[in-house]
């Protein structure tokens, strides 16, 4: 059932992925990894709150599970929550410190928070770990550019690029960084 749901999950089925991950809770209680799709379809139906529980009941039955605590602070993130986020992202780098994805959604969420230097910091980590993610360049020249650090946000939004040369959002910012730099 779990296995069924993933595949229509994958089908943008989303109902029917429900269906099939609460059947296979229905029969294993302890199903972490039906609990965690499950709060991937309910945050696909917007149904934030259950999928915020069924993260939660994943957490609490597997501790050390990255993944649901990564979703479950992609969720926070999305409803604006990012203090919340951000202790989620903690508990996933403190489970395993070498996720990058951790590291570059916990920039997200300091930046939001408006903590500029404590993002870059975790953009640079999430780099370290993955120096192939245009989105965190990205992300970080973004940073760079609220620190007022703007050649340095040039070079990271073109690195962004180089990465990904179909990415849309980096030309956007490279180019909102070389309007501020009055290069018009």
């Amino acid at each position: 059932y779990n296995n069924r749901g993933n595949a229509l999950k994958e089908l943008k089925r989303f109902d029917e992925a429900l269906a099939s991950y609460d059947q296979a809770i229905a029969i294993d209680h302890n199903h972490v990894g039906a609990q965690s799709n499950r709060g991937i379809v309910l945050k696909e139906l917007k149904r934030f709150d259950e999928a915020l529980a069924s993260y939660d009941q994943a957490i609490m039955l597997k501790p050390d599970y990255v993944d649901a605590c990564i979703n479950r602070g992609n969720l926070l993130k999305d409803l604006n929550r990012f203090d919340a986020a951000l202790a989620s992202y903690d508990q996933a780098i403190a489970i395993n410190p070498n996720h990058a994805g951790a590291y570059s959604d916990r920039g997200v969420a300091l930046k939001n928070l408006n903590r500029f230097d404590e993002a870059l910091a975790s953009y640079d980590q999430a780099i370290v770990l993955n120096p192939n993610h245009a989105g965190t360049f990205s992300n970080r020249g973004n940073v760079l550019q609220e620190l007022k650090r703007l050649d340095e946000a040039l070079a990271s939004h073109v690195q962004a690029i180089k990465i990904n040369p179909d990415y849309a959002e980096a030309y956007y910012n490279h180019g909102n960084v070389l309007q501020e730099l009055k290069r018009l």
